[in-house]
């Protein structure tokens, strides 16, 4: 019984460990992340209330082709190619269009009425912006993607060692979800990083999980998969033998719609990586802005013939699954309530590095501080008795 004991020390002191360390290495990118994504959960709301003066346009008339729009940014920004084209959700904001060229990708503004450019939003160009380059590619593309999707797995590590740290036994363990606010401020520190930790753990977890999910997609994928039906990819058709062109966007939206009568475009996707020949067109029903509800048109931009109609009603239970990892991971479900909520808990893993740390500095680093202070006073004092 004994030796289980010590092994069980151990082996919690290992997770301690870590725990410390794990924390203490990720701890200001936590910080910033967390800090980032509960400013970002009602970002496209605010930004539709207040599009900014680069997204806003002036009403007249009627509006240009969606493919002027498409060859104003192609003769703007030559060897690029037209990624997405997102529907504005009022007459009087831009166009987004993105445009990419390998792993660079861009976006700019286009005037829905002349199809004017009307410039390019960077990382710097609002305060949204700058965030949502910081949260999602931490400035680094691809790159820092991939980072996220690793820091995702590092907040989940966290998760799993402060749970096993935490637990104080099938007797204790409501206790231990308490905090007293009448202790000293070190107690007060403690509690909320425990009992803190302990009763925002899942919520963490779904937003480590999903992170990872954003980095590396296609484990997850495989992985539900194995165990869930999904929809097949829609194969790519080949390419005209003939050379010719592709349809107008105009023509490939009107074809959608044909096809689902009574929704309006959100978004169209068109061909813009190596050996990719298909375009899609995402549709709504009138006056909704529920994504769940989705219709997928898939076509050959070349033909414009329609290749697959993925509606939400008939969607795998594995296209289920990939569709709220999106959603859990930023409260888009359940309106402003679940947003709230998310943006106020999105702040627990900033809570948790500043207590931490505070820890850290109350057991560790004060006394080295101390140590070091007297080691600094006695030299002092040697020297100026020589």
């Amino acid at each position: 019984m004994a030796g289980n004991r010590r092994r069980g020390f151990a082996l919690r002191g290992w997770f301690f460990q870590v725990h410390l360390w794990t924390g203490i290495g990720a701890g200001l990118y936590v910080l910033a992340m967390s800090l980032s994504g509960s400013a970002l959960v009602f970002r496209e709301e605010l930004e539709a209330l207040y599009p900014g003066k680069a997204r806003t346009v002036r009403v007249r008339g009627d509006r240009a082709p969606l493919e002027e729009v498409r060859k104003t940014v192609a003769r703007r920004f030559p060897g690029y190619k037209v990624a997405w084209i997102r529907e504005p959700e009022r007459p009087d904001q831009a166009y987004d269009v993105w445009f990419e060229k390998g792993e660079d990708a861009r976006l700019a503004l286009v005037d829905p009425y002349d199809a004017r450019f009307l410039g390019e939003v960077g990382a710097t160009s609002t305060l949204w912006t700058f965030l949502q380059h910081l949260h999602f590619y931490l400035f680094a593309g691809r790159t820092g993607l991939l980072i996220n999707g690793a820091g995702g797995l590092l907040l989940g590590l966290l998760c799993v060692t402060g749970l096993v740290i935490w637990w104080p036994g099938r007797t204790n363990w409501a206790r231990a979800l308490t905090v007293n606010w009448s202790g000293g401020w070190k107690r007060l520190n403690w509690d909320l990083h425990s009992a803190g930790g302990a009763w925002t753990i899942a919520f963490v977890a779904v937003w480590a999980l999903t992170g990872a999910y954003f980095g590396f997609p296609q484990p997850f994928v495989r992985v539900i998969d194995a165990f869930l039906p999904m929809s097949s990819e829609v194969p790519s058709p080949a390419g005209p033998a003939d050379g010719r062109g592709q349809f107008p966007v105009d023509s490939l939206v009107e074809r959608a719609l044909a096809a689902v009568p009574g929704h309006w475009p959100t978004l169209i996707g068109l061909p813009h990586h190596e050996g990719e020949n298909l375009a899609v067109v995402y549709l709504l029903p009138q006056e909704s802005h529920d994504r769940l509800k989705t219709t997928y048109v898939y076509l050959n931009p070349f033909t414009a013939e329609i290749l697959d109609i993925r509606r939400p009603e008939n969607s795998r239970p594995g296209d289920r699954i990939l569709s709220w990892l999106a959603r859990l991971h930023f409260g888009d479900f359940g309106g402003w309530p679940v947003k709230t909520v998310w943006a106020v808990l999105g702040l627990t893993p900033a809570l948790l590095f500043v207590t931490g740390f505070l820890m850290w500095w109350n057991r560790v680093l004060s006394k080295r501080w101390r140590r070091w202070r007297a080691r600094v006073v006695i030299g002092e004092k040697a020297g100026g008795v020589q």
